[in-house]
C-alpha cells in the first residue's frame, strides 16, 4: 500500500477556505464568507464541460485542490485562489488514513 501523501514540491498554490457565517440583523438574516483556513495546495484542473439546459449553455469547471488533512471542513465551503473562486462540492479523505485531503471544487462565478 502506498501512503498517500503529498509531495511538497507540488503544493505550489496559496489558496484560503473560507466558511459560510450566517448573521442576523434587522433586515432578516445574510450569510458571509469567512476564512476557516490558509495553506498550500495543488491544483489540478480536470475537463470541463459545456451543458446545455433550459436553452442556455453553461460552462462546467472543476478542479481537484489537494492539501494537507485538515479537520472540520465541509462541502458548502469555498476555496479562493490566485485565479478564482471554487465550491467545495465534495471530499475524499484518501485511504481513510487522515493525511491528504482532495477537495473536488466547481468553478464559481465568471472564473476561467
Amino acid at each position: 500500500m502506498n501512503w498517500p501523501g503529498l509531495n511538497p514540491g507540488e503544493l505550489r498554490e496559496r489558496v484560503t477556505i473560507t466558511r459560510p457565517v450566517v448573521t442576523a440583523d434587522i433586515s432578516g438574516q445574510t450569510v458571509t464568507m469567512t476564512t476557516f483556513l490558509a495553506t498550500w495546495a495543488r491544483i489540478t484542473s480536470t475537463q470541463g464541460k459545456d451543458r446545455i439546459a433550459a436553452g442556455q449553455t453553461t460552462a462546467r469547471l472543476p478542479i481537484q485542490v489537494a492539501i494537507h488533512w485538515q479537520v472540520g471542513i465541509l462541502p458548502n465551503m469555498q476555496v479562493v485562489a490566485r485565479h478564482g473562486t471554487y465550491v467545495v462540492e465534495s471530499i475524499e479523505n484518501l485511504q481513510e488514513m487522515d493525511v491528504t485531503l482532495v477537495l473536488n471544487c466547481v468553478a464559481l462565478g465568471l472564473n476561467g
